[in-house]
């Protein structure tokens, strides 16, 4: 199984579908993100308007909106945060199928604040330009999640975002995941949710409460037992940056 995703990684994928940028390269941004943490794979197809699929710099990542202009993702994500797709659909034999126009954005990378240091400080934040289409902001035509209070509330989390799967109209296609929060260690975060490479950048959401707990940026289910990702509530830069950039958002 695990032969046929590196197959997969080395094909290239064409696009289908209306939008007019169809040479988006669709390798997922990934370092050691590959993690299965369960017996077998128990991610679902999704359809989170909130959650964007990033496509840029030879790259494949998540994106989550966090307000109206604001978005996250992965620090190690940063070439790939350029074209975001929202609402989009199962691939069609392995190959993604592009947006509509009118679910295209495109982040503002004058504004990515990031880090790129490991589990517990691999984060980016950033304003996501209006669309091109109707002038409105992402988070107002798509919606956005809250960010959590100090506390976290649940051990119960789900992730959404665009890994690779060997199930064709599953690949780089936006797929929902469950599992628990399995420790926490200052910023750094560790869990049994399943992701792939691609799924980097993933809010790591709290599923009682429905608000955003962190960020998944890494794997290790194969050899650790956990993938690792930063906890927002103790990591200070990520805070500064996300409330600089909501500033007048919500």
């Amino acid at each position: 199984m695990r032969n046929l995703l590196i197959l997969i990684l080395i094909t290239t994928f064409m696009s289908c579908g209306k939008h007019v940028e169809k040479k988006q390269s669709t390798t997922p941004t990934s370092i050691v993100s590959k993690s299965i943490c369960s017996d077998s794979d128990t991610r679902r197809l999704s359809y989170d308007p909130r959650v964007a699929r990033a496509l840029g710099g030879g790259g494949v990542c998540t994106v989550t909106m966090i307000s109206r202009n604001c978005g996250i993702s992965a620090g190690h994500c940063v070439n790939a945060l350029d074209l975001l797709e929202f609402n989009t659909g199962p691939s069609q034999n392995g190959r993604i199928v592009n947006v509509d126009v009118e679910d295209t954005f495109r982040v503002d990378k004058g504004t990515i604040v990031s880090r790129n240091n490991g589990i517990g400080d691999d984060w980016a934040v950033f304003k996501v330009n209006p669309s091109s289409f109707d002038y409105r902001p992402a988070g107002d035509v798509q919606g956005y999640y809250g960010i959590n209070s100090p506390l976290v509330r649940s051990t119960f989390l789900r992730i959404v975002g665009y890994g690779v799967d060997t199930e064709p109209t599953h690949h780089l296609a936006q797929q929902r995941g469950y599992g628990y929060l399995v420790k926490t260690d200052g910023s750094q975060l560790f869990h049994n949710v399943d992701t792939m490479g691609g799924n980097s950048g993933s809010a790591i959401v709290d599923n009682i409460t429905g608000r955003v707990i962190g960020i998944h940026s890494h794997g290790g289910c194969g050899s650790t037992g956990t993938n690792g990702g930063t906890l927002i509530a103790m990591n200070i830069g990520l805070q500064r940056a996300i409330s600089a950039c909501v500033k007048g958002d919500l």
